[in-house]
């Protein structure tokens, strides 16, 4: 009897460890397939935010080149009316080239149309803030407007991007406007939303240009994941459109993701509900938790880029690798320039957006194999593994003048500027310490000859 009764345990055992690992091979394939079903959504989105912002810097990019182009026009003619309509004939072409430009003008230095694209007496546009901005500023170039009502075209609304053209001290030549419609804008990212998915364009002061969604089939009660789950939190992702206060948020509701995973979902738990939900809830928690105090150890939280442990850690590998090989290592160290100053008059708010600004800027000219961190307050880091020290120049030349470039603030804009020193590995060195601090000296010259520049500190053991 005892020994039947142990043969059962025996058979209970064998039974319930086939049947744990049937339901940890079912769990195991089920949060595989949720995570990377809400990996997909995520990554759609956030490519979706990211290719409506890089699109709309290229048109933004364009409308410059194009202003830039018109104004070599206006130049030549030099106020002569006989010119206007050549002038207005070359607005047309364009016109017609982009089918998002309601209209282009010229404005002259008391605000009224010189040259336009529409037909008969243009309409007053002094109180517009697209023209306004640059009237009341004598340091305004670029304007990107909120949405607003044509006053010509009935029922359709805009937003404008102007230019002020200014010459050598500071008078106002011109103002070139581009009108440019938001339905036409708006139809040319359609397409992109996926079902559940809303794309929207708005401003830093919330100023709604468009919504798109994407269309989504009727789903049955039982395949909503709102109704087993909660209404949850969506997927949300954003990207800004550099060098403006336009923003793109693109969220993406769960339900029309979710619902094939549902059905799986429901045929699977008939093999083990109780199991496969305790060890899925095991695993996700788990799972992010690690995720977690792995993100904690390595990134710094504000900038995104890797913490100083992280960065040296990385940074000892990569100089041990240029050693052995005999390969070139150049070294910047960047330091953003009166930063405290940042923080006393905009507050630490703001100072921390400069961090990030900077830090994305950062990242956009970094290569794959590239490491970069931030390994003080305002203090950067970035090694250029294979690169000697003329092309560290030219990498630390394009940092200094995008810094320079990028505005901040939203209402009340402003930039800031950077300090940067660059160093190559030399021969005699035997140790990342010294190749940093040589370009943190480099640094230390480039803050002492005025700031906002590139100072490389050169030694017997730096390569040319």
């Amino acid at each position: 009897m005892s020994s039947l009764r142990g043969r059962q345990v025996h058979i209970v055992l064998f039974c319930a460890a086939i049947l744990t690992s049937l339901c940890a091979l079912l769990v195991l394939h089920l949060v595989d397939d949720y995570r990377l079903t809400l990996g997909q959504a995520r990554e759609r989105a956030r490519l979706t935010a990211h290719h409506v912002a890089q699109d709309l810097e290229r048109r933004l990019y364009g409308i410059e080149q194009m202003f830039l182009g018109i104004d070599d026009l206006l130049t030549l003619s030099d106020g002569d009316d006989a010119a206007k309509d050549f002038i207005e004939a070359v607005l047309r072409a364009r016109q017609r080239q982009q089918t998002a430009f309601m209209d282009l003008l010229v404005v002259d230095a008391r605000g009224r149309i010189r040259c336009w694209t529409g037909t008969g007496i243009p309409p007053s546009i002094t109180d517009r803030d697209y023209v306004a901005t640059h009237l009341g500023s004598d340091d305004s170039l670029w304007f990107v407007g909120p949405p607003q009502w044509s006053k010509v075209h009935h029922d359709r609304r805009f937003f404008a991007v102007s230019h002020a053209f200014r010459t050598a001290d500071g008078r106002l030549r011109h103002i070139l406007v581009a009108i440019l419609d938001l339905a036409s804008v708006a139809h040319a990212y359609a397409d992109l939303p996926a079902p559940g998915m809303r794309l929207t364009l708005l401003d830093s002061q919330n100023h709604t240009y468009f919504i798109l969604t994407g269309d989504s089939p009727p789903i049955p009660a039982w395949k909503r994941a709102s109704v087993w789950f909660g209404p949850g939190t969506p997927i949300v992702a954003g990207a800004e459109v550099s060098g403006t206060p336009l923003q793109i948020q693109v969220t993406q509701t769960t339900d029309p993701i979710l619902a094939p995973w549902l059905t799986d979902l429901f045929v699977n738990l008939a093999l083990g509900t109780l199991i496969a939900g305790a060890m899925l809830w095991v695993f996700r928690r788990f799972s992010r938790q690690q995720e977690r105090l792995d993100f904690l150890a390595t990134t710094d939280t504000l900038s995104r880029l890797s913490n100083r442990g992280h960065f040296m850690a990385l940074a000892e590998k990569m100089f041990t690798q240029s050693r052995r090989y005999d390969q070139p290592l150049s070294a910047l160290v960047i330091d953003i320039d009166d930063f405290k100053q940042v923080n006393d008059r905009f507050g630490h708010g703001e100072g921390d957006r400069v961090i990030r600004a900077v830090a994305d800027l950062l990242r956009r000219h970094c290569r794959a194999s590239d490491l970069v961190g931030r390994v003080g307050g305002e203090e950067f880091v970035m090694l250029l593994p294979n690169t000697p020290v003329s092309g560290a120049l030219a990498t630390a030349e394009k940092i200094l003048e995008g810094v320079e470039a990028t505005r901040l603030g939203g209402r009340s804009p402003f930039s800031v500027t950077v300090s940067i020193g660059v160093s190559g590995r030399g021969g005699g060195d035997t140790d990342l310490e010294t190749l940093i601090n040589r370009a943190d000296q480099a640094l230390y010259r480039a803050k002492q000859a005025g700031k906002n520049r590139v100072e490389q500190l050169r030694t017997g053991f730096s390569p040319s």
